[in-house]
């Protein structure tokens, strides 16, 4: 990330492999007030995967790391709508924090047409066709939010709206 641009990651974090970037559309970033620790955050996902019986199965499981880099490079290329990328801390923050659907399904009702959680938590994002799209859909939520906050449901949210960067920005 240090280069800046768009990558596929893999291993522990430590192979990255360049992607083109894509600066075609708006992103919606929301914080909803609070954090996350991410000891936490891996720490409940453990459990939750114990839970529910998948350790032991994504530890068994030997992807073609080749063949997913490949899939995950041609689907950041295609169409947002067609996206399927998922985040393994979402079930897990859903449960723990109902926020985050809610929060999920608002953005989408806006008019994104990705919606994640970043990393493991903290932030949730959602991605428009456009900034002018992402900015229209801010001033929607900024309202629908404000009517929740003055019932104090959720203290200090955030609203941005980004257009992706084809390098990154390094600051001084």
């Amino acid at each position: 990330f240090l280069k800046g641009g768009a990558a596929v990651v893999s291993g522990k974090g430590d192979i990255i492999e360049a992607i083109p970037p894509r600066v075609d559309f708006g992103v919606l970033l929301l914080y909803p007030g609070f954090g996350i620790s991410t000891k936490w955050a891996y720490d409940a996902l453990d459990s939750f995967r114990q839970g529910k019986g998948k350790r032991k199965a994504i530890e068994d499981k030997q992807p073609d790391e080749k063949a997913k880099k490949k899939s995950l490079a041609g689907s950041f290329a295609e169409g947002v709508e067609t996206w399927k990328f998922s985040n393994a801390f979402s079930p897990m923050l859903h449960a723990a924090f109902p926020v985050y659907k809610n929060l999920e399904t608002m953005v989408r009702e806006a008019g994104a047409r990705y919606v994640s959680i970043t990393g493991s938590g903290s932030c949730l994002y959602g991605i428009f066709r456009t900034v002018s799209e992402a900015s229209a859909a801010k001033e929607k939520l900024q309202v629908s939010l404000n009517r929740q906050n003055a019932t104090k449901t959720l203290y200090g949210m955030a609203l941005h709206v980004v257009k992706p960067l084809e390098t990154s920005l390094l600051l001084g």
